[in-house]
């Protein structure tokens, strides 16, 4: 067993280092990838399907009180985070044989955090003008900020063991979506709905918690006054971006809520769940991604310039095809999943389709930036994109509802993908020119072949297949770079 230890420093003090490839290879890439996608495809299946389920067995004002909700309480989820999942997965990386060390520190600081979060949301739920509903569900949804700070998915992320990750994320959701399925058959089950997310989490919890104790042995927690300052003072930085990031996902549905009211939200709420799905899934891939870049810009930061490229090729290969289908199947999409009550929906999906769409080519940037130890940056863009999404929302959704609120995250989406773009050309020269040309073009071409086919069907199928070979016979000599990067050649 490790000794004790009180400074997270030392835990990560300079050791004899393991010879490391530059880059990692991209097939290794890939199968850390595949671990996250598959279990983050099935998790969202389910959720997708418990929303749609949610939406209409609680109707648009129910709906939209729970989403409200959850928002609230997102927000508190970040006093337990502050950076300590990210200094944790990031120390464990290093340090592997550290795991138990770490997270018997870390365990007990987010526990008190998630203690000192609930207490301020009890005080929060009765100073704001909030519906006696409304604050109920809003308290029984913060029983889930002590069951979240006990998931250990983190210090698996630093082990690298993608499965157990992709576990956790399963049982995170599986056991919520089958509870609310079985016993939430009309709007006054409504105070189920937390207290079933709160059960999902805990399993979550217990799972994680019990595979480390089958792995490494018994651990006592401890609460070390050194180690918390010091974990403390490297984690604030990254804790803060996190708190900015969440300010512009979220402020969105609350100022909803506070100037328009439930309904408003449950309608841009059935848009946004729409979309939840391919932002997800775009999400892992950099979470994958990042080593390869965090590790090419030590060792080789002349060869990073071309990965960024690949990633960004790929990342706009699929990006913009996803979003001109997005457009013209938004309208049937909420008629088919949600139903005509939530058929006003449609224009808000659109929006937020291609404003997802522009977050995921900025993240090329983001990650970069973090990837090279420019947190600072990375900062201040998401701190200028919070600032505009308040000032935006404040503007938009008093005169434009949910289409407000869909613009107002389209335009914070831009200023942030922009503002990533330009620290990340003071870092590595980054070609944009060349990668978002030919994805353009065939975009064109799918608009296009809408245009002329009667049927969405047929133009949808027509397009795409327009689309993937403008893209392949244009590609070049992008293949070649790819097949190196699998190779971990770059």
């Amino acid at each position: 067993m490790l000794e004790p230890q009180t400074n997270p420093a030392e835990l990560l003090a300079d050791r004899p280092p393991a010879p490391v490839e530059a880059t990692q290879s991209g097939y290794a890439f890939l199968k850390n990838y595949s671990f996250l996608a598959v279990a983050y495809i099935a998790t969202r299946f389910i959720w997708f399907l418990g929303i749609i389920y949610m939406a209409r067995t609680l109707g648009v004002q129910r709906f939209g009180d729970m989403n409200f909700a959850q928002a609230i309480v997102t927000y508190f989820t970040l006093i337990t985070h502050l950076g300590l999942m990210t200094f944790g997965t990031r120390a464990i990386a290093c340090a592997p044989d550290s795991i138990k060390e770490h997270v018997r520190r870390i365990l007990p600081i987010r526990l008190v955090l998630a203690a000192a979060a609930f207490t301020l949301l009890a005080i929060l739920t009765l100073l704001l003008p909030l519906s006696n509903g409304v604050r109920g569900i809003t308290l029984l949804f913060g029983l889930s900020l002590f069951s979240g700070a006990a998931i250990l998915d983190w210090a698996f992320k630093g082990m690298e063991w993608m499965g157990i990750v992709g576990v956790i994320e399963i049982l995170r959701l599986a056991p919520f979506v089958l509870l609310v399925v079985l016993w939430v058959e009309q709007p006054d089950h409504l105070y189920r709905i937390p207290l079933f997310w709160f059960f999902g989490s805990a399993a979550a919890a217990i799972f994680g918690v019990g595979t480390l104790l089958y792995r490494f042995g018994s651990f006592r927690l401890t609460i070390d006054g050194g180690y918390v300052r010091q974990t403390l003072r490297q984690a604030l930085p990254l804790g803060l971006a996190f708190i900015m990031v969440q300010v512009y996902y979220l402020i969105d549905t609350l100022m909803l809520g506070l100037l328009k009211g439930t309904i408003a939200v449950g309608l841009y709420s059935a848009a946004y769940r729409m979309i939840t799905f391919p932002q997800g899934l775009g999400g892992w891939y950099f979470e994958a991604f990042f080593p390869s870049i965090a590790r090419l810009h030590k060792h080789q930061p002349d060869r990073l310039p071309r990965l960024l490229e690949i990633s960004l090729r790929l990342t706009l290969m699929v990006v913009i095809p996803l979003a001109i289908v997005g457009i013209y199947t938004a309208s049937p999409m909420i008629q088919k999943f949600y139903g005509p009550e939530y058929g006003s929906a449609a224009l808000p999906l659109q929006i937020l389709i291609w404003a997802i769409g522009i977050e995921l080519i900025g993240m090329n940037f983001g990650y970069t930036l973090m990837a090279c130890n420019r947190e600072k940056q990375y900062l201040l863009g998401v701190s200028m994109a919070a600032v505009a999404s308040i000032l935006l929302n404040l503007i938009l959704i008093p005169k434009y509802g949910p289409i407000g609120a869909a613009w107002a995250r389209a335009g914070a989406e831009c200023l942030l993908a922009g503002a990533f773009f330009f620290q990340c050309g003071r870092v590595v020269y980054v070609e944009l020119f060349k990668p978002i040309l030919f994805p353009c073009l065939g975009g064109v071409l799918m608009v296009i072949c809408y245009q002329l086919m009667d049927s969405l069907l047929v133009g949808t199928i027509v397009g795409l297949a327009g689309y993937g070979l403008l893209v392949v016979t244009t590609f070049g000599a992008g293949f070649g770079q790819f097949k190196i990067f699998l190779k971990g050649k770059l």
